[in-house]
């Protein structure tokens, strides 16, 4: 089967990474969302045009073999979003190597397994990788993410090294989106209500007066895939934090 255009979306199944997919369905995208609980991936995907395929992108072995999934079913891969990643939260005095393996193991080296797995289809049809950061990563925090920010980090570096490496065939950019609305902070067992109160507290210290939605990650990775509208575009790196980093 050979489609029009064919996106990736890892950790695509919940929070920004299933808004991100939704949009790129609606631009028009053949999306495969990835993740570890095909159950979670199936629940996501029902009833929409979504394609599930289970996958640690931390195991390179397991992103090889599905990105080839993915091109015997679609035939190419035009754009790849790395957002899988996980967000533990520790403070430096208590972390362990298997904190470091696990965060690193997501974040990080998720994001390359995927990169050198989609480079050859993304070389052919010209496509673009959108890479996942982290406020955190411009805006140091001292709430126990010391490893979670190293990863965002280097996320960043990587980036922009790729741009000019992989140009003029494949762009690369990033979105470092600051708190928005998603499942990471309740998958650390906060409270939906405690939840919903930080939020709504954040809210009102954004200059926009509210919090993001993945619909707003979504709009951002949809421009950034277009060759139309973002194809003078790499390297760069765009926060999207409803103008906290202004404060």
């Amino acid at each position: 089967m050979t489609t029009n255009k064919v996106a990736i979306v890892t950790g695509g199944g919940t929070g920004l990474g299933l808004g991100a997919a939704k949009i790129l369905v609606r631009e028009g995208y053949a999306v495969a969302i990835l993740g570890r609980r095909l159950n979670q991936l199936k629940k996501a995907a029902a009833g929409t045009d979504l394609h599930p395929f289970a996958c640690d992108v931390g195991d390179k072995g397991a992103a090889d073999r599905t990105v080839q999934a993915i091109l015997k079913r679609f035939g190419r891969i035009d754009v790849l979003v790395n957002n899988a990643g996980v967000f533990r939260i520790k403070k430096l005095a208590e972390v362990t190597s298997d904190h470091i393996a696990e965060v690193f193991g997501a974040n990080m080296f998720g994001t390359i397994h995927m990169t050198l797995a989609c480079m050859a289809a993304l070389k052919k049809s010209r496509g673009t990788i959108i890479n996942v950061s982290s406020s955190i990563a411009h805006h140091p925090s001292d709430r126990g993410v010391s490893i979670y920010g190293a990863t965002k980090g280097g996320i960043e570096v990587f980036t922009r090294i790729c741009a000019r490496e992989l140009a003029p065939e494949i762009r690369v950019n990033c979105v470092s989106p600051g708190l928005m609305r998603s499942d990471a902070y309740v998958a650390q067992g906060t409270s939906q209500a405690e939840y919903d109160a930080l939020l709504a507290k954040w809210a009102e210290q954004f200059p926009v007066k509210r919090t993001g939605e993945p619909e707003d990650f979504g709009e951002l990775v949809a421009f950034l895939a277009s060759p139309e509208k973002s194809g003078w575009m790499t390297g760069t790196i765009h926060i999207l934090d409803g103008g906290r980093s202004l404060l």
